[in-house]
């Protein structure tokens, strides 16, 4: 459990931050526990710490979001960002993704994009078994705020 973070700048402490409740196993890589990165697309560090070890009832290894507010020049708890799990940052098409994996090996990827500062879920792949040896494959997509189903395809 992570119950203090101190941020410095040059030697001098500018922020102390309480997070909320976390746990996780203390066999996790040190490199695992605190990630740096940007995390919004604005080019400044943002951070974020394990909320949990285990995974969350949708699958993905949910996370303590900090994004860093220039203008202040502080670390902001963002919740908005909590429903990412298992993120991957894709700077180039600035989008965030998220894997998670389901029932009977049914594996999601969700990808968000950033609306107002917060990310919005845009796009749904999901890839399930319908029997042994034969997957099924969906892709939605976010259209005037509803998701369509773009394709649907049976994989043998």
């Amino acid at each position: 459990m992570i119950s203090e973070i101190k941020v410095f700048r040059n030697g001098d402490l500018i922020q102390n931050i309480i997070p909320s409740k976390n746990e996780f196993f203390y066999s996790l890589k040190k490199e695992s526990i605190l990630k740096i990165e940007d995390m919004n697309f604005d080019n400044h560090i943002d951070f974020r710490i394990p909320k949990s070890s285990y995974m969350d009832e949708n699958g993905g290894f949910p996370f303590l979001y900090w994004i860093f507010n220039p203008s202040k020049g502080i670390f902001e708890k963002k919740s908005s960002f909590e429903d990412i799990t298992s993120p991957e940052f894709d700077h180039k098409n600035e989008e965030i993704m998220s894997k998670r994996f389901g029932y009977l090996n049914t594996k999601h990827l969700y990808i968000y994009k950033l609306k107002n500062k917060k990310p919005i879920l845009t796009e749904k792949h999901i890839e399930m078994y319908v029997k042994q040896g034969v997957k099924k494959s969906e892709y939605w997509k976010l259209v005037h705020d509803e998701f369509k189903l773009i394709e649907s395809k049976i994989i043998e």
